[in-house]
């Protein structure tokens, strides 16, 4: 297993070899999360194989849906389309999800609402940061739009009408309102820190001096910071 993975990242590197090493690290990032997915899948089955999960198929169906997205995902990497890997990781993973629990959920009465609800926001955290880091802006701006929306429809159409006990009620209510501000800051957050290290590893390029074709071209940041000392 480890010559696989070494073998595996010495081609990523092969294919991002000219890029600059802030692409080659967002590349190999990347990979590792998608490989860290698709060693989650066939583990999340057998899990839900094992306990004997309610509605086992739309539940195995989700893990072969990010399984394939995964795939799509390497396919795209490899291919030296890292902007491209990233928008279908965060699209699969968001349509994966929230697809299957609005077929579910129109089909089948949740025996659990509350607790489908908190599963939901955590998958919807950890797809809101992959789409952060590595999808375009646009991408990301469209998984926070289907998250939160994904997460208001639960509620509205599950929890509810849903006779729940008053500390339960409580907690749903709670989960809707925090939950989506929570998410808000967060992608907020999310996307300034990364618009910073963007525009650092930018500068930096730009400190090292002209690019590969010959020019420097304009500062990132604008006009050059001057060291102290010299003249205005």
């Amino acid at each position: 297993m480890p010559k696989l993975l070494s073998q595996f990242f010495d081609r990523l590197n092969l294919v991002y070899g000219d890029r600059s090493f802030f692409v080659r690290l967002k590349a190999r990032l990347l990979a590792t999360v998608t490989l860290l997915v698709l060693a989650f899948v066939p583990l999340n089955i057998a899990k839900i194989v094992w306990i004997e999960a309610p509605v086992i198929v739309p539940r195995v169906g989700i893990n072969l849906i990010l399984a394939a997205g995964c795939v799509l995902c390497l396919w795209s990497l490899f291919k030296g389309r890292l902007d491209r890997a990233g928008n279908r990781l965060a699209l699969t993973m968001t349509l994966a999800v929230h697809v299957m629990v609005l077929i579910v959920s129109n089909s089948t009465k949740a025996l659990e609402p509350l607790s489908t609800a908190y599963q939901i926001f955590a998958f919807d955290f950890v797809i809101l940061l992959v789409a952060i880091v590595f999808a375009a802006r646009w991408v990301a701006t469209v998984v926070f739009a289907m998250t939160a929306v994904g997460l208001g429809g639960f509620y509205i159409f599950m929890l509810r009408g849903a006779s729940l006990g008053p500390s339960v009620r409580y907690a749903a209510d709670t989960l809707m309102r925090d939950g989506l501000l929570s998410m808000g800051f967060v992608f907020v957050l999310g996307i300034a820190l990364v618009q910073m290290t963007e525009a650092a590893n930018q500068f930096g390029q730009y400190e090292q001096g002209p690019d590969a074709h010959g020019a420097s071209g304009p500062h990132p940041l604008g006009a050059a910071p001057r060291a102290l000392g010299d003249p205005a």
